[in-house]
């Protein structure tokens, strides 16, 4: 085996342990220490992360992202484009396929947002054609969490996730 693949390993190890020994907030904090190294790099000015795919509609992405969710263009050319939301704490980037790359298995990837009112957000992305392949449901076993999902017009998954209210009776 590969000598850096074998050191993660032992990190991830030593990391997955904390998790299934842990049982309490306080035994968390005693076993769960700084990681191994600082953070690996300072970012720069432009942006500071994105995730890219590949896919065969390059113009629906683009109007689903700028003109349906209602993201900014940070970059673009007729076959790339990197979207921001209007604070532009992250970015998601997208590519045209080409020769020598095939599109992004719908299945290889999903986006994910935890937003403040899932219901709310449900109703006005139906409003704008958005097809849900789940409507909002609860998925964690106290029932504090709601999940929906929907499709990008190239197949990727897109999720949403939010809390239910919680009554302060």
């Amino acid at each position: 085996m590969d000598p850096f693949v074998k050191k993660c390993q032992e990190f991830g190890k030593k990391r997955l342990s904390v998790v299934t020994h842990a049982v309490s907030e306080e035994a968390w904090n005693q076993q769960w220490t700084m990681p191994a190294n600082h953070f690996f790099a300072e970012f720069g000015k432009i942006w500071q992360f994105t995730v890219q795919y590949y896919i065969l509609d390059f113009k629906a992405e683009l109007g689903f992202f700028t003109d349906i969710l209602g993201f900014d263009v940070k970059m673009i050319s007729e076959e790339f484009a990197m979207v921001v939301p209007p604070e532009e704490q992250f970015s998601i980037s997208f590519s045209k396929v080409s020769r020598k790359q095939d599109a992004s298995p719908g299945d290889s990837l999903s986006i994910q947002f935890f937003i403040r009112d899932l219901n709310q957000t449900y109703e006005k992305l139906g409003k704008l054609g958005v097809k849900f392949i789940k409507p909002p449901e609860e998925y964690d076993e106290n029932g504090l969490f709601q999940k929906a999902s929907f499709e990008t017009p190239n197949g990727i998954p897109v999720i949403l996730i939010g809390m239910k209210e919680i009554s302060k009776k």
